[in-house]
């Protein structure tokens, strides 16, 4: 992989590293700037294909969704909300 998420140790890793790796997958990945038409047929500068990500990360994101859902869990019960 082109980004220092390959570097991570992903059990162990906290959420903010996993949020910087992905930032940084996506930047040099699947963001791209030029002329693009979109499938609503508008026209836009940039454009971000997050089946590159996808693609190349198949094995590491339940691991990293799992440590999301987690966190949202925790977060929902600071404020009182049960799943």
């Amino acid at each position: 992989m082109p980004t220092n998420l390959s570097a991570i140790d992903l059990p162990s890793a906290d959420l903010e590293t996993l949020r910087q790796a992905l930032l940084e997958l996506i930047c040099e990945v699947a963001y791209k700037e030029g002329d693009f038409t979109l499938s609503s047929v508008k026209k836009s500068d940039y454009y971000i294909n997050g089946k590159q990500v996808i693609s190349m990360m198949s094995s590491e994101l339940p691991l990293i969704f799992s440590k999301i859902e987690k966190v949202i869990k925790m977060t929902a019960c600071h404020i009182n909300y049960h799943f």
